[in-house]
């Protein structure tokens, strides 16, 4: 992946930079959504994750400082967890790749305790979010989960072994397989999982 070529990633943090544009739950463009945007229904990997939102208790919160992000703006933003668990926040960038936002290389420890607020990326101190191009509308799912499903580490498998900050999650049957650890199991009720989703637009200056 070309550094710095995507909305939602990213430069890796030895070039003292990551871009995500993640999102406001008020005012602006940036809203809610059950619903993803046609365009995004496209790839199995992204219906994959719409799927899983779709049987998980929807308590998880995120906000950020502002609904609106120009180019090179950084962006921070607060995920609210409503029980124990491991947090996992994924990012579909405009073009429909998907990416990894935590854990990740700077932080591969993503157990959380009810109540948390967890401000990203301030509580980690190595990585900076900041929007780059392209333009366009992304989208944010956060989800806690009772299961350690050491998903960076297994997304990295995917990708030959290679540790990236941020990693591509692959449109493949191995990453929706993977995802799918998610889906709380036979006889377990849906609060072993929570999410939230959340979208924001990123313009040029």
């Amino acid at each position: 992946m070309k550094p710095g070529a995507t909305l939602i990633f990213l430069v890796s943090v030895y070039t003292l930079m990551a871009c995500a544009p993640v999102t406001s739950g008020t005012g602006g463009s940036s809203k809610n959504i059950d619903v993803l945007p046609s365009e995004y229904q496209e790839s199995e990997l992204i219906q994959s994750l719409n799927n899983i939102y779709a049987v998980a208790n929807k308590d998880v919160q995120i906000s950020t400082t502002k609904s609106l992000y120009y180019i090179d703006d950084d962006i921070y933003f607060t995920i609210k967890v409503p029980h124990d668990g491991y947090l996992i926040v994924i990012a579909v960038e405009p073009d429909r790749n998907v990416h990894l936002l935590f854990p990740n290389a700077y932080e591969t420890n993503n157990r959380v305790s009810a109540g948390r607020l967890v401000h990203m990326p301030e509580d980690f101190g190595s990585f900076r979010l900041r929007a780059a191009p392209p333009a366009g509308q992304s989208i944010v799912y956060a989800f806690v989960t009772t299961k350690n499903i050491n998903i960076y580490e297994q997304i990295a498998q995917m990708n030959s072994g290679k540790k990236e900050g941020f990693p591509l999650i692959p449109n493949t049957q191995k990453s929706i397989e993977v995802l799918g650890e998610l889906i709380p199991s036979a006889g377990n009720t849906n609060t072993d999982l929570s999410a939230g989703k959340i979208a924001v637009e990123i313009k040029e200056r």
